[in-house]
């Protein structure tokens, strides 16, 4: 793990590698979506938002619970604070509507399915690299669409 220490540029730096801005971003999606692990995903995956996290979220809260608790608020803090926040407030407060938490809902079953493949050791190490962009592809997808019906009952984009 990298130390909080660090700063966000050397955090930076050593998720994505050297290089500017485009070769930073090509890396993140390569990185991310080659990843050997759902883990390993979210390690590359916007690595500003998870310098945010590590440093004023997850290593906080994992002073006083597990990695698997601590990992699953961390993504319930992100979903929230960092997503859905933005539109979730101002419709109570303008409108007096409460929103579905469309990000917090989405992120909180990505992380049970996380740490629960951290659990069993599910990895993918044994694949090439270009095989596993399916696997991610497909497990953001289908927790999307988990997270679709249980907000409003259906698979696809149609309103319920």
């Amino acid at each position: 793990m990298v130390s909080h220490h660090i700063s966000i540029d050397r955090y930076l730096k050593h998720r994505l590698g050297p290089g500017g801005w485009p070769q930073m971003w090509y890396n993140m999606f390569a990185r991310s979506f080659t990843a050997s692990s759902l883990t390993a995903f979210w390690r590359y995956w916007n690595p500003g938002y998870g310098f945010i996290l590590l440093v004023y979220c997850y290593a906080p809260l994992r002073r006083w619970c597990s990695h698997s608790i601590a990992a699953i608020l961390t993504f319930l803090v992100c979903g929230f604070f960092l997503h859905d926040v933005f539109y979730v407030v101002p419709l109570l407060l303008r409108d007096g509507i409460i929103a579905f938490p469309f990000v917090t809902v989405w992120f909180a079953i990505i992380a049970f399915g996380v740490v629960a493949a951290e659990q069993v050791g599910i990895n993918f190490r044994g694949l090439p690299g270009l095989a596993r962009i399916p696997i991610h592809l497909g497990y953001l997808v289908s927790t999307f669409l988990i997270t679709r019906y249980v907000g409003n009952g259906t698979w696809l984009f149609e309103s319920g």
